[in-house]
């Protein structure tokens, strides 16, 4: 609900998100091991919120939402 909210935010979507409640909630959590890449020095430069923006930002230039 977090990332729709975050999403319906970057594109001003202004209508309502539902979720059947009778569905399962998602996948089953799967986190990223970045241990071994953050222990040589790399660090995340674009934020969750920045990364959604530059996107449909892209999308919406490059013409792939018509």
């Amino acid at each position: 609900a977090e990332l729709a909210d975050l999403m319906k935010v970057t594109v001003g979507y202004t209508g309502e998100i539902t979720f059947d409640r009778s569905k399962p909630d998602g996948s089953a959590r799967k986190r990223l091991d970045i241990s071994k890449i953050t222990a040589l020095g790399w660090k995340q430069r674009t934020s969750l919120k920045d990364g959604l923006a530059k996107t449909y930002q892209w999308a919406l230039a490059s013409g792939k939402l018509s």
